[in-house]
């Protein structure tokens, strides 16, 4: 099993943001700096006991993310669902739950049971009119024609769920929620973005990160405000890819075989035909961890094959 580092310094940080394709240097320190004019510090990790606000999904990273924000700094961790009220979203929340239940056992005293919101992205509206395969009825020609490059049978571009920047805020309502309803103070709010996310979305870039914290405090006046990713995080020195979260899972017993990754809407997760299941089965073969998933392209492989077979004989 691989062995991982979670902590490096902010000069390895700097060095290895300064060459990704949608990150800002000059906006990070300028928003830093301001940070640390108007509070003293950027970003602090909570004392033993602290309450918290986890975005959470069904997936790998956010649930990994939850069991480290339990057992490794101990935090009173409330998870906070967003239902996008996609095709896939009733096997999202029945794992999100599933691990809900689990951390409760595990952690009775801190870890609090699943909230759910409702944030469908793209909205209803906009979605009524998208015409399923067929983006030639639903985007502008020259739209098409200045991303044809990037349109395939499986992917079309722009995808109004990538602005997914905006889920910290729910975050926020949640947190005055607590404090009107429960009296509980909380102004940290985690996630579980990678240093891999950032690469391929830029909404997920460490800059991105930087200037929703600033824009959450901003907009409150409120300069208490935390909102960064437990794993991809300068100012707690942690730069920690899927993979070693896959190990750290592993490690601490987390069954990583019920998270959801999948973007489909199967019985089963796809396994070989969305960028996620790609990614997920990728991350366990860098970790050398046995990925116990059940995927449905491992359960369709060996019945096709089967199915060629006897198709062969009955030819003969």
């Amino acid at each position: 099993m691989k062995t991982y580092c979670t902590v490096i310094s902010r000069e390895l940080f700097n060095s290895q943001l300064q060459h990704r394709p949608y990150e800002d240097m000059e906006l990070i320190a300028s928003i830093e700096k301001q940070f640390i004019k108007k509070r003293g510090y950027v970003v602090r990790l909570p004392k033993a006991n602290t309450p918290v606000i986890l975005l959470t999904s069904s997936g790998l990273d956010s649930t990994v993310v939850w069991e480290l924000l339990l057992r490794e700094h101990k935090c009173v961790v409330y998870p906070l669902f967003l239902n996008r009220i996609q095709g896939r979203a009733k096997k999202e929340i029945e794992r999100v739950q599933y691990f809900s239940r689990f951390f409760q056992k595990r952690y009775p005293d801190r870890a609090k049971p699943v909230h759910v919101f409702t944030a469908p992205l793209p909205p209803p509206e906009v979605g009524m009119f998208q015409a399923t395969g067929h983006p030639q009825h639903y985007y502008h020609p020259y739209e098409l024609l200045a991303q044809i490059h990037e349109i395939t049978a499986k992917h079309t571009s722009p995808k109004f769920s990538e602005f997914t920047w905006t889920y910290p805020l729910y975050g926020l309502s949640y947190a005055k929620y607590l404090e009107n309803t429960k009296h509980t103070h909380i102004r940290t709010i985690f996630h579980g973005v990678t240093p891999g996310d950032g690469t391929v979305v830029s909404q997920q870039s460490f800059t991105s990160l930087r200037v929703m914290q600033l824009a959450a405090c901003a907009t409150t006046n409120d300069y208490s405000w935390q909102i960064c990713a437990l794993p991809f995080e300068k100012d707690i020195g942690h730069w920690i890819p899927k993979s070693d979260l896959i190990t750290l899972g592993v490690k601490y017993g987390v069954p990583l075989e019920k998270t959801w990754s999948c973007y489909k809407n199967y019985l089963f997760q796809c396994g070989d035909s969305c960028i996620a299941c790609a990614s997920r089965r990728h991350e366990f073969h860098v970790a050398a961890v046995q990925d116990k998933t059940t995927y449905r392209s491992n359960i369709l492989l060996p019945f096709s094959v089967l199915q060629s077979r006897i198709q062969r004989l009955l030819k003969t």
